[in-house]
């Protein structure tokens, strides 16, 4: 039980649990694992996975999820799509541990828990603060202390699995030599360019195959119109008196409009379920001007009011059953929303959709005339070089073998050192060849590097050495990250083989997710 670490009375910690709070009800009310009316939902080494033993490890997963990235996470299906694959991961890796015959000590698991930074106090553990957090878990979702102990244990033993495999993995001098120079080296390079625009003239559309395009897309948002909504407006906001305050003071006179805002969003949405004109009558009751907006869509500000993400995103995540919004902050006060209409978004006129499909299919056939160009002169220019040929007789050969078309355009680029040049330059297309250069030896030539332009490839011509003082500035940093890269990619490989073992089986939605 480790109670040495509860010595002293329980300091308060209301913000941390407060937000913990907070995060669970919010991640742990979605619909996850709603209708999954099976027993099990996946096998791990022939043991079926059930619901439970599923729950128990996304509560694991959630709370380190908090513990890396602090207490308040966002709701929604992003949060719940990641801490779904984590708890997944978890117990493969925890499978895992135990084939392996890994355990963790109690004095393993007490050094890992003062080191935890919320615990902490001046620099030093503070039993107290841990006292309070562990009755704040137990009071908010009922996780007891023994529990919140046993998902930091598991926490560790999944640390230790990850350490074990990717423990092999090593950088030998010219490894580091090499990327030393790939890096730190000017590079002297040749960009050999198609751009599809060139293309153009070689395509022809029919308008039979815009409009089989168009149907064949009816659901792309190009070919419909954007979904609009009405929404009535309660506004608290600030008074010319309050906006001239400052400080401390501003931001209490906010809080309190806050928090009339929520208490009006409670019982509006209360009302306005059963009799939508309720929300206008609490808001007379209370003298508030009412303002309903005209017709808007998600990517425009509503007229007369200023642009606000916060407003819109409230504004469209009204439905039927939730149609009275939360208090939606901006720099003047708060809002609470009402949705009275929706537009839906339909179809446009076939004369419309069909000039946007006749558009879109002539980037698209012109952008794969020239990526199998591209793909063309890239194979010749490699078969020219590995026989031998210099860098100007093989592209001048190559370009020759292909079929009659557009040119590409050849420039030669400034020298670069990449690491100096990736710091400097705001341009991405060269940022793309500069990446693409990095895993080059000098007289080699890139595969062809699609873009949405066109494309291009790369001819390195040399590599200056790295200049001195910077490699031996920068060779210990480069060194640690290129053996984590190698760890991560040996854990990587090792787990995906995991995941695939006769006997394991992912669950279907996960699966169905990942595939989307």
């Amino acid at each position: 039980m480790l109670t040495i670490l509860r010595r002293q009375s329980p300091v308060l910690m209301a913000i941390i649990l407060g937000l913990i709070s907070l995060s669970f009800l919010v991640f742990f009310q979605l619909p996850t694992l709603q209708g999954l009316g099976h027993s099990t939902l996946g096998r791990i080494d022939g043991h079926g996975v059930g619901v439970d033993e599923f729950r128990q490890a996304q509560e694991g997963a959630y709370l380190l999820l908090m513990f890396q990235r602090g207490a308040d996470l966002p709701g929604g299906e992003e949060t719940t799509a990641v801490v779904d694959r984590m708890a997944w991961q978890r117990l493969l890796l925890l499978a895992s541990a135990e084939r392996m015959h890994i355990a963790v000590t109690d004095a393993e698991l007490g050094d890992f828990i003062q080191s935890l930074p919320f615990l902490r106090k001046d620099g030093k553990y503070d039993p107290a603060a841990y006292d309070a957090f562990a009755k704040g878990l137990a009071a908010s979702r009922g996780i007891t202390e023994d529990r919140f102990q046993e998902i930091l244990r598991e926490n560790l033993l999944i640390d230790k699995v990850i350490q074990s495999v990717s423990a092999p993995a090593a950088l030998t001098p010219g490894e580091v030599d090499r990327l030393v120079s790939s890096r730190l080296g000017a590079a002297h390079a040749v960009a050999v360019r198609f751009r599809a625009a060139d293309f153009a003239g070689q395509v022809s559309v029919t308008l039979a195959d815009a409009d089989r395009e168009a149907q064949d897309h009816e659901a792309n948002p190009a070919y419909r119109t954007l979904e609009r909504r009405v929404v009535a407006v309660a506004p608290f906001l600030l008074t010319p008196a309050e906006e001239r305050l400052s400080g401390k003071e501003k931001d209490a006179a906010k809080r309190q409009l806050g928090a009339r805002a929520s208490e009006f969003s409670v019982a509006a949405l209360d009302k306005a379920k059963g009799d939508p004109a309720a929300f206008r009558a609490l808001a007379a009751a209370q003298k508030l001007s009412v303002t309903a907006t005209q017709p808007f869509a998600r990517s425009e500000a509503p007229a007369g009011f200023p642009p606000s993400l916060s407003f819109n995103r409230a504004a469209f995540d009204l439905t039927a059953d939730v149609p009275v919004s939360d208090a939606v902050e901006t720099d003047h006060g708060y809002y609470v929303l009402q949705l009275v209409r929706l537009e839906p978004s339909v179809p446009l006129p076939p004369e419309k959709s069909r000039l946007i499909a006749e558009k879109a299919l002539r980037e698209r056939r012109a952008l794969e005339l020239a990526q199998a160009r591209g793909q063309a002169l890239s194979a010749a220019l490699r078969a020219n070089l590995a026989a031998g040929q210099p860098w100007s007789t093989a592209l001048e050969k190559a370009e020759k073998s292909l079929s009659p078309g557009p040119r590409p355009a050849v420039e030669a680029l400034p020298a670069f050192v990449p690491v100096e040049a990736a710091r400097k330059s705001g341009d991405f297309a060269f940022l793309n060849a500069l990446t693409v250069s990095l895993s080059m030896a000098p007289g080699q030539v890139s595969p062809w590097v699609p873009t949405p332009e066109g494309g291009f490839l790369l001819f390195l011509e040399k590599r200056d050495p790295a200049a001195s003082a910077l490699a031996v500035s920068l060779r210990p940093q480069m060194e640690r990250r290129a053996l984590e890269d190698k760890r991560e990619a040996l854990f990587s490989d090792w787990f995906g083989a995991r995941a695939r073992q006769p006997g394991c089986k992912t669950p279907d939605f996960l699966t169905r997710r990942s595939a989307q």
